[in-house]
């Protein structure tokens, strides 16, 4: 029997991504169990920056990063149902995406898993950056993007009443385990993981979700996107995280080097400005 770990973005008991995972759970014809974690129900505390994590293997904050992660690795596929709000999603993932770099020591225990990544929102086309940041963070926790969708839903329980969002967790929920599909160049989105948020680079343009480059080419009045992977580019697999790992702590070697030098450096900023509440 498979596993099956719904992430909740939203605060709301019962809300459209609560309801968005129940629906696409209910339609996944493979024998499974669902879970669920509504991340507003951790305790998950902000990142301190200490590094402790890649050095000792664990954080030095004692909350409830271990049970998400402990989640995350018992599970065979995810959906990760997020809201909207103000352009982006909710604040609470990257809460978690933050502490991500405890996952390092043992990635191995969390990559390739299947992922479904659902976005609600109240006004159609007003989705922001959300796709992109909701991409990088199922990339960050080694997850495989096998589909994605939007769902039209603003009132509490509002996805329960148009008809289409029925019919798209129908289909999600056939696809989570199903062999992924290859991603079909279509010049709208990055033909290597799909994601459709880029930036403009000197020459071309860059995919904000898995850094590989290509150019817009217009013909006949049509503007087209082509993306091309870079041999050295490895997203999402061990020797891309090694690889991040290894800069860290080189990054932390080098600190402790200096760190005398730093710290010296830093004490002339002590006293500049006047803070307005807490130092």
């Amino acid at each position: 029997m498979k596993n099956v770990l719904g992430i909740i973005g939203s605060t709301r008991k019962m809300g459209n991504s609560e309801l968005a995972v129940k629906m696409i759970g209910r339609h996944i014809p493979e024998p499974h169990s669902l879970s669920l974690l509504r991340i507003s129900d951790l305790d998950v505390k902000l990142c301190l920056g200490c590094y402790r994590c890649i050095e000792k293997g664990c954080c030095v904050q004692d909350d409830d990063m271990e049970i998400f992660l402990d989640a995350l690795a018992k599970a065979d596929g995810v959906i990760l149902a997020v809201p909207v709000y103000f352009f982006g999603p909710i604040c609470t993932v990257k809460m978690i995406v933050d502490r991500l770099c405890m996952m390092y020591p043992r990635f191995e225990k969390f990559i390739g898993k299947p992922c479904l990544i659902i976005t609600l929102l109240g006004v159609k086309g007003k989705d922001g950056y959300t796709s992109a940041a909701l991409g990088s963070a199922a990339m960050t926790m080694g997850l495989d993007i096998v589909g994605e969708a939007n769902l039209l839903a603003g009132g509490k329980g509002e996805i329960l009443a148009g008809e289409e969002n029925h019919k798209k967790t129908i289909e999600l929920g056939r696809m989570l385990f199903s062999p992924k599909k290859e991603i079909i160049p279509d010049g709208k989105r990055c033909n290597i993981c799909g994601s459709q948020a880029f930036k403009f680079i000197e020459d071309g343009v860059e995919c904000l979700v898995c850094q590989n480059q290509g150019k817009l080419i217009s013909e006949d009045g049509r503007v087209t996107l082509i993306i091309e992977k870079v041999a050295t580019s490895e997203v999402n697999t061990l020797n891309d995280r090694n690889h991040h790992l290894g800069f860290l702590m080189e990054k932390q070697g080098d600190y402790h080097i200096n760190r005398e030098k730093i710290k010296k450096m830093r004490r002339e900023f002590v006293n500049d400005g006047t803070w307005i509440k807490g130092r």
